[in-house]
């Protein structure tokens, strides 16, 4: 297979990893948000909360690019469930729970009201950025995490940070695994008519760590191999078990986010086929990745998706936290 090995570096380094401009902005979001909640719920009389937790992809640091600022940080907060109690000293319902932090980061500045969703509270910035706050309860030891959602739910996100960190730990190379997540999950992001029927990073993440291959020293060959085991796998079924909670699905067998993602994947990884040519040259390879990420990046020429130069590049497995 033709070395491409620098380039696809410099594409993740450059156009796929969040550069550290990108991630300080998030950081300092994140940390105004959980002040402005803090100080929130005390003016509110509200219980104080226990601890705030970072989740989802900015947690598993598989956050990548996105165009207009199009970003989602998770950040759960946690409360004593001895705390959450109404005036007739009842446990307060979940939906209660979600108003009581909804109200307590109300901010005037910003365009949309922060807003009650589902299974959190999602406060939305000016620049395109949102910020997703689940709200959980806690026994008396801070064990046994129980999600607001439309009722109380057995459920944690971070167990699905520890589970990747596991899959980063326990593999041939956890920092490749990493950039391949990334990588991934900006083809799926490549095509602006993709948006909002294609399967998600998380899905997108589990599908990874399940075939993964590991190619020392050559991330453009383990990508390549690991987008082949997966578009074989997904011929074979679209369901994606969740990985912690057992006996239930992110995708099911007829699921139509993972099957317009196996359409995609498999359709446009043709594309790299000219890579495994005896007569491969510099200029055939930069078309054949121009075309499955649909840019062209490779070989010289626009970004990718910041829209922009990108300040102070974080490179290497990068960090948010």
């Amino acid at each position: 297979m033709y070395n491409c090995h620098k380039e696809i570096t410099k594409f993740h380094d450059d156009e796929v990893n969040l550069n550290l401009s990108q991630q300080d902005s998030m950081r300092n979001k994140r940390n105004a948000n959980r002040k402005k909640l803090e100080n929130g719920l005390r003016e509110n009389a509200s219980p104080k909360y226990v601890k705030v937790k970072s989740q989802g992809s900015y947690a598993m640091r598989t956050m990548v690019q996105a165009p207009n600022n199009d970003y989602d940080i998770d950040d759960g907060v946690y409360f004593k469930r001895s705390d959450l109690v109404g005036s007739g000293g009842a446990d307060k319902a979940a939906l209660a729970v979600r108003q009581m932090v909804c109200d307590a980061v109300q901010d005037s500045s910003l365009k949309k009201t922060p807003h009650v969703r589902k299974h959190c509270v999602r406060v939305e910035y000016n620049d395109g950025t949102h910020i997703d706050i689940p709200a959980y309860r806690l026994d008396d030891n801070e064990e046994n995490p129980e999600l607001a959602s439309t009722d109380w739910v057995r459920s944690d996100a971070q167990d699905v940070t520890e589970w990747f960190k596991d899959q980063r730990r326990y593999s041939a190379d956890g920092d490749q695994l990493l950039r391949l997540a990334r990588l991934v999950k900006a083809f799926a992001r490549s095509r602006e008519s993709w948006k909002g029927s294609i399967l998600g990073g998380f899905g997108i993440t589990v599908l990874v760590c399940e075939c993964y291959s590991s190619y020392s020293g050559r991330d453009d060959a383990a990508l390549y191999y690991t987008l082949q085991k997966m578009c074989n796998r997904l011929r074979v079924t679209l369901q994606i078990e969740h990985p912690v909670t057992l006996g239930t699905f992110i995708a099911d067998y007829d699921d139509s986010k993972a099957k317009k993602f196996r359409d995609e994947l498999c359709d446009k990884f043709e594309y790299l086929a000219p890579l495994l040519n005896d007569n491969c040259d510099d200029e055939d390879a930069a078309k054949c990745w121009n075309k499955f990420f649909d840019t062209d990046f490779f070989g010289g020429g626009k970004k990718y998706a910041s829209g922009g130069s990108a300040v102070r590049k974080a490179g290497g497995t990068g960090g948010y936290a």
